[in-house]
């Protein structure tokens, strides 16, 4: 056994015992307040579904190992397989990913009429009508504690959601074009379609396992429920997943998808830091050249195939040095967040704060 196969299973075993030891008790504590025994409420809650949950999957697997049989069901699902790893990949990609954002489209109008249903959505679709209507925060008034919701801060310079601005923005592009539902589709369609790009670069001498992996990315209920309540947990995982393809890419020695990496890492970070650093943490190991790529870049009229560490060599190089940049993180970080940190904003006017803040009709 190699201490890589050893430390794996050790990592799983620690998974496992997070999820069977109640850790969440606690927070029954009285020194964790009011929110710290409301989460330990909840997690009680969820732990019974879990394990009720876990007992009724166990049992469906149970009876279909005993009545099921066995070589007949090897066949089909032989045969399922050969099915899926037939299209091409690109087709495959945009098929699943259309199919994903209808299905999170009709959740979103059918299911929730098109409203948010979590108050993160909801602070979060605020700040964006505000960005949409030309400012970077919120009017402030004596009459704020009697509106003010939770997740927001009050500065100085205004109202603001206390989240990064990366699905924010994006939220306001969707108020700016009128059609704000279909952002969380947009990005589920595009996590599915990255998702099955890139599991046919981790598993390409086994298709059919990558592409049943990409279509329990369509089918994921939970991811389409975030999508379609406006969470920015969608816009991560859009972005993480197209910065894992742009890496894999990169191993081929073009220069581009490091760029590419970057610029989706620094849209994660600016959506949601502590995931985009998880995520980047994960895949920056495969190609040595994509993680450097973020801080080094070569100079643009250097050859594709330049000398970069782990990807091909080549000896024509014109430039002695590489050009040193500044994380595409950071700087998409540093330049959209917040109004907090701006001197000076637009003064919102009455109008303004009327518009931004009606009922949340979106459709």
């Amino acid at each position: 056994m190699t201490a890589l196969t050893t430390a794996r299973r050790a990592l799983g075993a620690a998974l496992i015992a997070l999820v069977i030891i109640p850790f969440y008790r606690l927070l029954e504590r009285p020194v964790a307040g009011f929110a710290g025994q409301g989460t330990a409420g909840h997690a009680a809650t969820s732990a019974a579904v879990l394990w009720s949950g876990a007992a009724v999957v166990a049992l469906a697997a149970l009876l279909a190992a005993l009545l099921l049989p066995t070589r007949s069901l090897e066949r089909r699902l032989a045969r399922a397989g050969q099915w899926l790893a037939r299209p091409p990949t690109a087709a495959l990609a945009l098929g699943l990913g259309s199919i994903a954002a209808v299905i999170t489209a009709a959740f979103g109008l059918l299911v929730l009429d098109g409203k948010p249903n979590l108050i993160d959505a909801m602070s979060q679709l605020v700040q964006a009508r505000y960005l949409a209507a030309g400012t970077l925060a919120g009017p402030t008034s004596p009459l704020a504690p009697f509106w003010h919701i939770q997740n927001t801060v009050l500065t100085e310079n205004g109202w603001v959601s206390h989240y990064p601005p990366g699905h924010v923005v994006l939220l306001a592009l969707g108020f700016r074009v009128g059609a704000v539902w279909a952002v969380g589709p947009v990005l589920m369609g595009t996590t599915a379609a990255f998702a099955c790009l890139t599991a046919d670069r981790l598993f390409p001498d086994d298709r059919a396992t990558a592409r049943l992996g990409a279509a329990l990315v369509t089918l994921n209920p939970f991811l389409i429920g975030l999508a379609g309540a406006y969470m920015n947990h969608i816009a991560a995982a859009a972005f993480t997943t197209a910065a894992t393809y742009f890496t894999l890419r990169a191993r081929d020695g073009r220069w581009t998808w490091t760029i590419a990496t970057g610029a989706a890492a620094g849209m994660a970070f600016a959506t949601r830091p502590l995931s985009a650093l998880a995520i980047v943490a994960a895949v920056a190991p495969t190609c040595r050249a994509s993680f450097a790529a973020v801080v080094v870049l070569p100079e643009p009229w250097s050859p594709a195939r330049r000398t970069t560490a782990g990807c091909p060599r080549s000896e024509k190089v014109r430039s002695p040095t590489a050009r040193r940049a500044v994380s595409s993180s950071w700087t998409i970080f540093t330049t959209c967040w917040p109004a907090v940190r701006v001197s000076r904003i637009s003064a919102p006017t009455a109008r303004s704060r009327t518009r931004a803040t009606k009922a949340f009709t979106t459709r």
